[in-house]
């Protein structure tokens, strides 16, 4: 083979090994840094009726730590309660999905 047909496919050879190199090592980077959110206990808080025809109202305050290398940006959290209102210490509404603010400690 030519001298020049060498240098050529060891140029090509090098760029694809450095490309392969460069996405694994962003992929295991991603992946070490990522954020591990941990949810906490629930601590319900039944709210008071204010009249007979208001709907029962439980509160939640759930804590969610953070455990991993780096913040969690732009989420929302979504927690459903999948159980029977017999399973419940206080039966309220369930399979409902619930939106809640999180506040995420370090």
């Amino acid at each position: 083979m030519e001298p020049w047909v060498l240098s050529v496919l060891s140029i090509i050879a090098t760029a694809v090994a450095m490309l392969v190199v460069n996405v694994s090592a962003r992929i295991i980077h991603e992946w070490y840094k990522r954020p591990i959110l941990e949810i906490g206990e629930d601590y319900p808080l039944r709210l008071p009726r204010k009249a007979e025809d208001q709907p029962l109202i439980t509160q939640h305050s759930v804590i969610v730590r953070n455990k991993g290398k780096t913040a969690a940006k732009n989420c929302t959290g979504i927690i459903i309660i999948d159980a029977k209102p017999e399973e419940l210490i206080r039966p309220f509404l369930t399979n409902l999905p619930v939106l809640l603010p999180f506040r995420f400690f370090r």
